[in-house]
């Protein structure tokens, strides 16, 4: 089974699964503790379910009188170990940050610089694509030496895959 969570409807994001046995896709809304599920037998179909799930859940919540889960509070446990604990909050103090502040700021420039070589990564692999020299990178790449490469791709310096993503990364 394929599993794709990309739909998305009022803060909640839910999962498709294909059931080749049943030829039907079924999914969950996801992140939450309740246990909601939808299916259909197409993609509009499934969207139109989990959008019907997610409303029926939030009416039964408000039918009951429950709060209903959301997705993220904003708030989770993080075991790092007491030697990390400290170097944190030590470091925090010296920047006149609390611990949670400090951790934020860490975890944001984490994603940011993820999402930085992603997008260089696709950039430097779209630019590839469109360049002529295409075939004789690949083909410099491919070389067992850089000797032959040299001889085979004249001009074109001979990479390997390592480099070339260390490259793209920088």
């Amino acid at each position: 089974m394929a599993k794709h969570a990309d739909l998305n409807f009022k803060g909640f994001s839910g999962s498709i699964e294909a059931s080749i046995e049943d030829c039907c896709l079924f999914g969950r809304i996801q992140f939450i503790n309740d246990i909601i599920t939808y299916e259909g037998s197409t993609v509009p179909e499934i969207k139109a379910a989990f959008e019907e799930a997610v409303n029926g859940y939030l009416a039964h919540c408000i039918e009951v009188g429950k709060v209903p889960n959301t997705p993220y509070s904003g708030s989770f446990n993080v075991r790092v170990g007491s030697e990390l604990h400290k170097e944190a909050s030590q470091m925090a103090s010296s920047q006149n940050e609390n611990l949670n502040q400090f951790v934020t700021v860490a975890i944001r420039n984490h994603i940011n610089s993820l999402n930085h070589n992603k997008l260089q990564i696709s950039e430097y692999i779209q630019s590839i694509n469109q360049s002529s020299s295409k075939a004789c990178l690949w083909g410099a790449v491919n070389q067992d030496s850089s000797q032959s490469a040299a001889a085979n791709f004249p001009g074109v310096p001979a990479l390997t895959a390592d480099e070339m993503i260390k490259q793209a990364i920088h």
